[in-house]
């Protein structure tokens, strides 16, 4: 079966004041645990204007909803509660747009 690459553009808006250490903490927590679940992290970026974290993740699919079966598997992950136990703390709004490459359009 074909496996095609689901993107995900994540853009969290962190409360004020805490955006470098989130930042600081999400590259050392997130990419290795991710990896470890199959996803690829392509980069992360700050936009300090509106104190947002962005970020790229994929995941490649052989049938749909394999990504969102992938992702459920790492937010329930015992080793990603340990290493970061609530990072939702510091979030105070989160957007997700799916995209796939326009190479495979």
């Amino acid at each position: 079966m074909e496996r095609t690459r689901k993107y995900q553009l994540r853009r969290y808006t962190i409360e004020d004041g805490a955006l470098e250490k989130f930042a600081r903490t999400w590259m050392r927590v997130i990419p290795p645990i991710r990896r470890a679940y199959g996803f690829e992290v392509h980069g992360s970026w700050l936009v300090k204007e509106s104190n947002q974290f962005v970020w790229i993740v994929s995941f490649p699919e052989s049938y749909a909803g394999e990504f969102e079966a992938a992702e459920r598997r790492y937010l329930d992950a015992p080793d990603r509660h340990e290493a970061w136990p609530d990072p939702k703390s510091q979030i105070v709004r989160t957007d997700v747009e799916t995209m796939v490459s326009a190479a495979e359009a």
